[in-house]
């Protein structure tokens, strides 16, 4: 009786988006702000968007015109391509730390609504993404260490304009599987307006093992796409030429980070599962990160956060007041 109740529930809500996301905006605040700006998906319209939101940052704008944060190598790779790789350098050894540390820890399936949580080793083959929680990921060792890179935040800060805070912290199985899930083929994030995403390999990547592919220039094009649509190979070659599509492919600790309103995908891993990192910075915040922040401060080691620059990056996850 009760799965027939859930499932009338699922489809109500899959028939009606406009009850289902009304009651996602009474339960969660954060998604008003991420439907409506959803509605702007060309470049320009954003583009325009963006200045106007940064009105109301003013402190995070000051911060970023007094800062001395240290000089970015790649600024306008990043405002151009759309991507850069290895902006800072993480060792195989602490990309090895944090997978060790995850090892054991829950995952869930995203895209399966009635997904138990499983250790990634019991994982079903039916299985093609295993989550792990961000309250896991963010307690790993060097995490949070690398989320708050002096280098790293300068490249998100003079791309935004604004000092950002981290928004989401994340970590991810792809696995191998005969059918794509929903960020295999080619897409843009559509979430918030400013937004940068880093992401760190925590396995070796090579062309067979689920490479993150990035088309260059695609960031600051007028490709008609629209909030949470996927594109076939075809329709993007129609738009750009082969080579501009970037294989991203490294060994354990491999990183890069990306404008992902730029087109971009993951491959579908064929010969053995891919585990990598994702750190989101942004100004407003989405509904993806937890609703308060979760960590105390007595958590949180070699970070000083008794600076107005560290409070606003992490204050989406530190509480200071515990």
């Amino acid at each position: 009786m009760m799965n027939k109740l859930k499932l009338f529930i699922f489809y109500i809500f899959d028939s009606f988006p406009f009850i289902k996301n009304t009651l996602r905006i009474f339960l969660d605040k954060r998604y008003l702000y991420h439907y409506l700006q959803g509605f702007f998906t060309s470049y320009s319209s954003r583009r325009v968007l963006k200045k106007l939101e940064l009105f109301f940052y003013r402190e995070r704008v000051d911060i970023y015109k007094n800062s001395t944060f240290p000089e970015t190598k790649y600024k306008n790779e990043l405002s151009n391509e759309g991507v850069i790789e290895n902006p800072v350098i993480i060792s195989g050894d602490k990309a090895q730390d944090i997978k060790n540390y995850l090892s054991d820890k829950l995952c869930h399936d995203p895209e399966d609504r009635d997904s138990q949580y499983f250790k990634i080793s019991d994982a079903s083959s039916n299985i093609k993404r295993a989550y792990y929680m961000c309250e896991d990921v963010v307690k790993a060792p060097h995490v949070l260490e690398i989320a708050n890179d002096l280098t790293l935040l300068n490249y998100v800060t003079e791309f935004f304009g604004a000092l950002p805070s981290v928004d989401y912290i994340g970590a991810w199985w792809s696995l191998p599987n005969e059918n794509l899930s929903l960020t295999q083929s080619y897409h843009r994030d559509i979430d918030t307006l400013h937004s940068l995403k880093f992401f760190v390999y925590l396995t070796d990547v090579d062309e067979n093992n689920g490479p993150h592919i990035y088309v260059e220039g695609s960031s600051n094009s007028n490709f008609v796409s629209s909030k949470d649509k996927m594109h076939s190979d075809g329709e993007v070659l129609e738009s750009f030429s082969a080579e501009t599509i970037r294989n991203l492919i490294g060994p354990m600790g491999y990183c890069f980070l990306a404008d992902t309103f730029g087109l971009h995908k993951g491959l579908l891993p064929k010969n053995s599962p891919r585990l990598v990192l994702q750190i989101i910075y942004s100004i407003k915040r989405t509904p993806f990160g937890p609703k308060k922040p979760f960590l105390s401060s007595a958590e949180v080691k070699n970070i000083n956060l008794d600076t107005p620059s560290s409070v606003i990056v992490n204050k989406n996850i530190v509480n200071r007041k515990t």
